[in-house]
């Protein structure tokens, strides 16, 4: 939020070297999809290169010389704010199913017996599910299943994936799913409870 807050005010700032890894997954699907730039402040000029006197021996190489401030700028095509928002709430089908099948009436993972939503569970499922359809592309339910078996069920994961969808995270291409563009803010829902990725470390104001 810190990072957005910052582009959408000043359309810059300088990406601490302690960044965190939120951060840096923010930055990098933001630069990877055009929504902003990455812009090197004060780099190294030296006309010898980074040795001296054109040398070749590495192991005399002043470290600093390789340390210089990276700058995020926002383009033309940056989208303050969550895109997602409002988010569908989670899936909760066994309190309206009036269908007589066991598995329409069990309970999720993310809901307790008394039909009340338990919001950690929920960012769980949703984190474990949304992490391996990121680095597996394409994949089904079913061969997503055993990555996050026992925790979660088939019929569980089709639930989760079907809601990223719904919620715009995720797209179907037949019987598959692949994430979209802000697939990586499906745990915000504006309130500030996405848990790590509403940190602010990493992120540093100023011009270089």
């Amino acid at each position: 939020r810190e990072m957005d807050k910052t582009l959408a005010e000043k359309g810059e700032m300088i990406v601490s070297e302690l960044a965190d890894d939120g951060f840096m997954i923010a930055m990098q699907n933001m630069q990877a999809h055009g929504r902003s730039a990455l812009v090197a402040k004060n780099p190294p000029m030296n006309k010898m290169g980074l040795t001296d006197e054109g040398s070749y021996k590495m192991r005399l190489l002043d470290r600093r010389r390789l340390h210089f401030n990276v700058g995020i700028q926002a383009t033309n095509t940056y989208i303050q704010g969550n895109p997602l928002l409002p988010l569908p709430q989670p899936p909760l089908s066994h309190l309206k199913s009036s269908s007589s099948s066991s598995v329409d009436k069990m309970i999720p993972l993310w809901y307790d017996i008394n039909g009340d939503l338990i919001p950690e569970l929920w960012h769980l499922a949703v984190a474990a599910t949304m992490s391996v359809l990121v680095m597996r592309p394409g994949i089904t339910a079913k061969v997503l299943e055993p990555t996050v078996r026992p925790s979660l069920a088939l019929w569980e994961v089709q639930m989760l994936l079907d809601w990223m969808v719904e919620a715009k995270a995720a797209r179907k291409v037949g019987g598959s799913y692949t994430p979209e563009e802000w697939w990586w803010l499906c745990l915000d829902d504006g309130k500030g409870v996405e848990g790590d990725g509403g940190t602010t470390e990493g992120v540093r104001e100023g011009s270089g």
